[in-house]
């Protein structure tokens, strides 16, 4: 019994180590399933939120990955299915009709082309679509994808990503079209653009470059700016170009001499400024102007100011100068109509006489340079004028010169001053002579030529309208050019001292400028040189031109008062009338004058008046005495046309004005043109 206690409670002693163990096994294995189970919901919930956060960064890219199993034909999209990609299945077609379906027709046949290479070939593929939405809208799309091959080396699936890139292609689309606006302004711009590297070779230019200079754009890319810009100006530019490199930004505008293809040059107002990458200076851009007929406006109208006020010192010297030759001229020839000098003495009378002459010559170059010399324009018709001109002009030249004038056909007529254009004529072909001392060829022509808004506003200063154009072309040495840029200027000449006085082109521009006209001249050194005249245009009739032969004037008998407040123009008058058989009456200024003429009214025939005089001038003098009641005629005498013209002094009868210096001529013509013209009444 003892036996069967022991055994039995052995047994169960090792039954319970038995279930102890079993147990403590069993919870082991429970804890260990807990812990499996544990990582294994932690990796579910991170494999989720993984999928999850990309699922959102694929929406955020607006990115969907798709694979297509070729052996089911099954196409699916992973992650949210977007409407544009299409239904949801089941599919009504292929996958290659499903993956097609919401794209943009004109696109189906690139799509389907790449997709079907890619399952011939196995190759990665990279194409762009647009889709059409359910709305309407459109949107691009880029599909990229790479084959999955099986065991064979067959394509078995294609995968891959499709990504909208809408918003790329919107500012790719607004980018060109900003570059395309850049570019076309930047080639349609006046001015030239350029860029070059820091050895002076051009990069990059637009094609106001051909339109300026002449070059095109691949002579340009030939070229280097040392090659463009004018010899003695390329120092410049290096030294302005090496400024900005040193970081002197003082200088950001600068005017250089360019050198055109034709051979022309044209100055251009260069703005440059420097290119940098990556922090170092690789070159300079820059935009230049061509300022050339700036230039010339500019500096005509500098001209224009230093004539003038040189005209206005000529014209108070001439005023003095006439004077002093009115009295020369009168005694010089008061004494020749004595018959008792000697022969010797009658020689150097004439001597002076001449002198005087040519220096009144003078003086009235002077005063067309000025342009207040008195003109009489008329309608004029320029062929005919030089036509009859072209003969005296021939000798004057000289037979060395070959003269040849091209008028056109019915060129119309200009107002203008005969005497003045021949001028004009004379001192060009002068100047053409001088030009050519070994003979050579002179062309003139005239013909007419319509300046339009387009022209007046960009290439000269001369208003719209019709101008008869006058050239004169010859074959001569030609001019630097800073002697051309000086050759209308009052006294300067190229000739040796003694041999030109320097007025000749002066007084040409005066007259062409008193005449409303315009003028311009082109040379180029050893080709020659060529002037351009424009006069305006008129529509009256042109009249055929008569000259009138003068001989020796005769005197008459009357009185005149004569007013002139230089006493030996006073007494040269004198003589002169009284010579002519005229009683005269002298009155040292104006107020003497009326004094005078309050006596002796009823036997004075005529006034000779001074224009200036001290106290009361010639005009006024005239006005008090027609105030009186009295319609007496008038002779006006003045040394400088400025101080009245003619229609000034109003149409009265017999009113004339004779211009100093005058002779012996000169004066007995106009009185007894004025005193012929004047009423019976007014004579007495």
């Amino acid at each position: 019994m003892l036996l069967v206690v022991v055994a039995t409670l052995f047994w169960t002693l090792r039954l319970q180590r038995l279930v102890r163990k079993r147990t403590a096994e069993l919870e082991a294995k429970n804890r260990e399933l807990e812990r499996e189970s544990t990582d294994r919901r932690q990796a579910l919930e991170a494999l989720q939120l993984t999928e999850k956060r990309l699922l959102m960064a694929m929406e955020a890219a607006q990115l969907r990955t798709w694979h297509w199993d070729v052996a089911s034909d099954r196409f699916e999209v992973v992650g949210e299915r977007p409407v544009e990609l299409g239904p949801a299945p089941p599919p009504a077609g292929s996958a290659m009709d499903e993956f097609l379906k919401p794209i943009h027709p004109s696109d189906c046949e690139n799509v389907r082309a790449a997709l079907a290479r890619a399952l011939r070939d196995g190759d990665p593929f990279s194409t762009q679509f647009r889709v059409v939405l359910p709305n309407g809208l459109v949107r691009w799309k880029v599909a990229r994808g790479c084959a999955t091959r099986g065991e064979q080396g067959t394509v078995v699936a294609l995968v891959g990503v499709v990504l909208d890139i809408t918003e790329r292609m919107r500012n790719e689309e607004e980018l060109a079209r900003s570059e395309e606006r850049y570019r076309e302004l930047v080639e349609n711009a006046n001015d030239i653009v350029y860029t070059h590297d820091l050895a002076g070779n051009f990069t990059s230019i637009n094609n106001a470059a051909e339109r300026v200079l002449g070059y095109a754009k691949d002579d340009v890319f030939q070229l280097s700016v040392s090659d463009v810009v004018a010899p003695e100006h390329a120092e410049k530019a290096r030294q302005m170009i090496a400024r900005k490199v040193h970081g002197d930004a003082s200088h950001t505008e600068y005017e250089i001499d360019a050198r055109c293809k034709d051979g022309r040059r044209v100055t251009l107002e260069v703005n440059t400024r420097l290119i940098h990458q990556g922090g170092e200076i690789v070159g300079v851009q820059g935009i230049a102007r061509d300022v050339t007929e700036r230039k010339r406006l500019e500096w005509q109208l500098g001209q224009s100011q230093k004539m003038e006020a040189v005209g206005q010192l000529a014209g108070g010297i001439a005023h003095d100068f006439n004077n002093l030759l009115t009295a020369i001229l009168g005694n010089t020839q008061l004494a020749q109509l004595t018959g008792h000098l000697p022969s010797e003495a009658r020689e150097c009378v004439t001597e002076i006489a001449g002198a005087a002459h040519r220096a009144a010559a003078l003086t009235r170059q002077l005063l067309v340079f000025s342009r207040q010399e008195q003109v009489d324009r008329r309608p004029l018709s320029l062929p005919d004028t030089l036509a009859d001109f072209m003969k005296m002009l021939g000798r004057i030249i000289g037979e060395h010169i070959e003269v040849q004038l091209v008028a056109a056909d019915a060129v119309p007529p200009v107002l203008a001053d005969a005497a003045q254009i021949e001028q004009v004529v004379l001192n060009l072909a002068v100047n053409a002579r001088d030009a050519m001392p070994r003979g050579g060829r002179l062309l003139i022509e005239v013909d007419e030529e319509t300046v339009d808004r387009s022209r007046a506003a960009s290439a000269t200063s001369m208003p719209p309208g019709r101008y008869v154009r006058l050239r004169f072309t010859d074959t001569g040495r030609g001019m630097e050019p800073d002697v051309r840029q000086r050759i209308f200027e009052p006294f300067f000449t190229t000739k040796p001292v003694g041999e030109g006085t320097g007025l000749g082109l002066a007084v040409v521009y005066g007259i062409v400028r008193q005449h409303d006209g315009f003028i311009d001249v082109t040379s180029v050194p050893g080709e020659g040189t060529r002037f351009t005249v424009h006069f305006p245009a008129i529509d009256a009739p042109a009249p055929h031109r008569a000259r009138a032969a003068h001989g020796r004037v005769t005197g008459g008998g009357g009185t005149i008062l004569v007013a002139e407040d230089e006493a030996a123009l006073r007494r040269v008058a004198e003589r002169l009338l009284t010579g002519l058989g005229y009683q005269v009456l002298s009155a040292a200024d104006g107020c003497e004058a009326i004094t005078m003429f309050s006596r002796h009214e009823e036997q004075i025939d005529l006034l000779l008046l001074d224009l200036v005089m001290p106290r009361l001038g010639g005009v006024d003098v005239y006005s008090r005495i027609r105030a009186m009641g009295s319609e007496i005629p008038v002779v006006f005498m003045t040394g400088y046309s400025a101080d009245v013209a003619p229609s000034d002094l109003g149409a009265e009868t017999g009113c004339r004005v004779l211009y100093k210096p005058y002779d012996l001529d000169a004066l007995g013509n106009a009185v007894r043109e004025v005193l012929e013209q004047a009423p019976v009444s007014v004579r007495g």
